[in-house]
């Protein structure tokens, strides 16, 4: 369950007599509305303009202002407006003004089941998932509460570990979860039961022997491309891609022979700009994706690698 700041004494909450939601709108106020649109602002500022110096005012949200904890993992607005904030010491949500905390209570069985959040997204159903350092949630907006899907050594359709690092939403519906023992995929609307938090996960592991198995089993992020390409990234064993038609793995890794392979196989991010190019960020620097294609289907792919150097200024 959660609490706002008002229990901790924090803010004087105003409260308007009037129902917004009467009027087909939730009350975010212009406050909240500004502090999005500065992010979209410096998210969509061309690179000309970073060549120059910038002037930008930054408004903070630290723990002086009610955030629970000053480490963010995961940022979110839904659909609503609200914003949504992952950290160490549990799940925060900001209307503006206000916050809003969601923690784990060990005597409520509804409530977050872990502090340390990883990941937050809205499904496109308007479902919003959390995947924390012990398990995957789904926060119910009408009874403000959390159903938890956990690890059971018991049951070998559960989720195949507690740990789970980011959460994705492909263009089916399907969402896949990057855990500390492997990939986990789910259709919530086929498979899920809400009654006794449980459902039927799909497992995806490094299997010896089998090069078509995935390359690692600590999954740090997934991305989906346009062309619907499915790209894991793992904490050592380089870019997966997955290949759902055949069921098989694709790798790409660092070789230090190759000047063309990947700068490390620490896979920290994923990103598809707007023409079309992938983009890997890795613990040792950044990576351009220069993609081959035979009739349509990727044959090969060259990395351009991106890196800091202190006696270039413009690196």
């Amino acid at each position: 369950m959660s609490h706002t700041q008002n229990d901790d004494n924090h803010y004087k909450r105003v409260e308007n007599k009037y129902s917004f939601r009467s009027f087909g709108y939730h009350p975010i106020d212009r406050h909240l509305v500004f502090v999005v649109f500065q992010l979209v602002l410096i998210l969509c500022i061309t690179p000309q303009i970073f060549a120059q110096p910038l002037d930008i005012d930054f408004e903070h949200l630290s723990t002086e202002q009610g955030l629970s904890e000053g480490s963010i993992y995961a940022i979110l607005q839904d659909e609503q407006g609200f914003l949504w904030f992952g950290t160490k010491d549990g799940l925060n949500r900001f209307d503006g003004y206000n916050f809003t905390y969601y923690k784990s209570n060990p005597s409520d069985s509804t409530s977050l089941s872990d502090n340390h959040v990883y990941s937050i997204i809205q499904s496109s159903n308007g479902d919003i998932w959390v995947g924390t350092f012990s398990g995957l949630n789904r926060y119910d907006r009408y009874r403000d509460n959390f159903t938890r899907f956990l690890h059971n050594p018991n049951e070998p359709n559960s989720l195949s570990e507690n740990r789970v690092r980011t959460v994705f939403e492909d263009k089916n519906g399907v969402l896949w979860l990057g855990t500390d023992d492997g990939l986990n995929s789910f259709n919530p609307t086929d498979n899920i039961n809400l009654e006794n938090n449980s459902t039927h996960f799909i497992h995806y592991k490094p299997e010896p022997g089998n090069v078509n198995s995935l390359s690692d089993k600590k999954i740090v992020c997934i991305y989906e491309d346009r062309s619907e390409n499915l790209w894991i990234g793992t904490k050592n064993g380089g870019l997966n891609r997955f290949d759902r038609q055949k069921r098989r793995f694709i790798h790409f890794k660092h070789d230090p022979s190759n000047p063309f392979s990947l700068s490390s196989n620490e896979i920290v991010t994923i990103y598809e700009d707007n023409s079309g190019i992938l983009w890997v960020g890795t613990g040792n620097g950044l990576n351009e994706s220069i993609i081959s294609k035979d009739k349509g289907e990727i044959s090969g792919i060259k990395f351009i690698r991106y890196k800091s150097d202190t006696e270039n200024p413009n690196s």
